[in-house]
């Protein structure tokens, strides 16, 4: 797949499975998330995983109401 075709096939997913991430997952996620390059190498990101469901509401709230993301398991 080039550039092109993947920019033209994306999508924006806005329904979750409510499974459980398995830890050994998380911990991959974190790894690939951290050495994801950046300009100049400044890492300039915030990662927040979120387990607890009313938590998660209150922050998709706060996020212009996109609550749909709070369906998702983390």
């Amino acid at each position: 797949m080039d550039v092109l075709e993947a920019i033209l096939k994306r999508r924006s997913v806005r329904e979750y499975d409510d499974r459980v991430i398995p830890d050994e997952v998380l911990t991959k996620l974190r790894a690939a998330l951290r050495a994801a390059p950046s300009a100049c190498n400044f890492q300039p990101w915030k990662f927040v995983f979120i387990h607890d469901a009313a938590l998660r509401q209150q922050v998709a709230a706060a996020c212009k109401k996109q609550v749909w993301m709070a369906d998702a398991p983390l």
